[in-house]
């Protein structure tokens, strides 16, 4: 398995709350940057289906969720809403992941969701979710697993501020179940300095 092999724990990517794209000042991309180049940089590591992608919405009650954007919602001659679900309807026609989607993405406008399995059952990223009351301890654990095998990954905070993403991007895709076994690896030696991370 290959991954990357830039250093993407210097960077902070673009993150959940909308903090810009920043980057070290050594000529890659940052604040400065155009947008086609954070488009660009963007794509070169969140590679996923390119048909498909997902809004967030929230609802005034708190409540959230992601789904797939379809050019023919709510369009009377197609859509059968809400007497059909969506996953039951044959009318489906779903806006591709564009630069323009990222775009706007990149400037809050909305919240994107990319698909990362691929229709070969194959991904190019893995990303570990770390939420529970000590999150910080377990990604530290992670971390020191991560420098000791010289591992690159890059880390982004939670939306809530109470969590966060560990991302490792990888070199060419590979088998999802394989992209699994990586990361239930790295949480089993982790487990090693500290107990109490569970496992995915």
């Amino acid at each position: 398995m290959k991954q990357k092999n830039k250093e993407y724990s210097k960077y902070e990517l673009k993150t959940e709350n909308n903090t810009p794209v920043e980057e070290s000042d050594d000529g890659h991309v940052n604040n400065q940057s155009s947008p086609e180049e954070k488009i660009n940089l963007y794509l070169s590591l969140f590679k996923g289906r390119k048909d498909v992608y997902a809004k967030r919405w929230e609802k005034a009650d708190g409540k959230s969720g992601y789904t797939p954007v379809c050019l023919n919602e709510w369009n009377k001659e197609f859509c059968e809403k809400p007497r059909v679900k969506c996953s039951q309807c044959t009318n489906k026609n779903y806006e591709p992941f564009s630069k323009a989607v990222i775009n706007k993405h990149l400037r809050g406008s909305i919240i994107a969701g990319i698909y990362p399995l691929l229709e070969d059952e194959k991904c190019n990223f893995l990303a570990i979710d770390f939420d529970d009351g000590e999150w910080e301890k377990d990604v530290s654990a992670i971390i020191e697993v991560c420098k000791e095998f010289n591992i690159p990954f890059s880390i982004e905070r939670s939306r809530s501020g109470e969590g966060a993403h560990m991302w490792f991007f990888f070199e060419e895709s590979m088998e999802a179940t394989l992209a699994r076994k990586f990361g239930s690896s790295l949480l089993t030696y982790a487990m090693e300095k500290r107990y109490q991370i569970k496992l995915l």
